[in-house]
């Protein structure tokens, strides 16, 4: 006989969330790579100690974001729908199954005032990149695109690396910032060069009558 749906909902459920993520799945690999203690001692500095309500932990913050380029989210927003939806990436995470999901503007509030001038997520890719080349997964072979590809970008604001310039320096002028010399960072007030064009050749203007 044809089955019927059940419409009788069970008023409590004795589950774990940890049951609901297959043992096959990719972020049960993933998830003990990450040492959540490097980032909870990276980011003690920016938290008052005995002031102020308990936050969210930084190393979920973290794994929230590591979770979302593995899963090709792009926006905070769909981050926050997966974080509701996705019972492996709440696991992940280290959220529970009945644990509030934060609004969508932790994100970019904890990036601009915390994370971002601090140099955080720079210190902790540079601890991913040498863990790999301990772990002998980094080989010395590099490959390069040859393809011609017009970018959006005028000719003036691309930057060619300097040898001279310290590790920290260069992180400064990838971000759009140049040092002064009292060590603060400025604005580029370069206003580009509309004679030039995307190629290093002269740009040619031809008027309409």
């Amino acid at each position: 006989m044809m089955g019927m749906t059940n419409k009788q909902r069970q008023m409590f459920r004795m589950v774990q969330i940890t049951d609901l993520v297959p043992e096959e799945h990719p972020l049960r690999r993933i998830r003990p790579l990450i040492n959540s203690e490097r980032i909870r001692e990276l980011c003690e500095p920016f938290y008052y100690e005995n002031n102020g309500r308990p936050s969210i932990p930084p190393e979920q913050l973290f794994l929230a974001l590591v979770g979302g380029y593995l899963l090709g989210v792009r926006s905070d927003r769909k981050l926050i729908m997966e974080l509701q939806c996705n019972m492996a990436f709440r696991w992940f995470v280290g959220l529970d199954i009945n644990s509030p999901v934060w609004d969508a503007s932790t994100f970019s509030k904890n990036r601009e005032h915390r994370f971002d001038e601090s140099g955080v997520l720079e210190q902790l890719f540079d601890d991913t990149v040498k863990h790999a080349i301990a772990e002998g997964l980094v080989s010395t072979h590099w490959s390069v695109d040859g393809t011609l590809v017009r970018a959006d970008a005028g000719y003036k604001s691309l930057a060619p690396i300097e040898v001279y310039q310290s590790v920290n320096e260069y992180k400064k002028t990838i971000r759009g910032k140049s040092a002064s010399k009292n060590g603060s960072a400025q604005e580029d007030s370069d206003s580009g060069n509309p004679t030039v064009t995307w190629q290093g050749g002269k740009r040619i203007f031809r008027f309409l009558r």
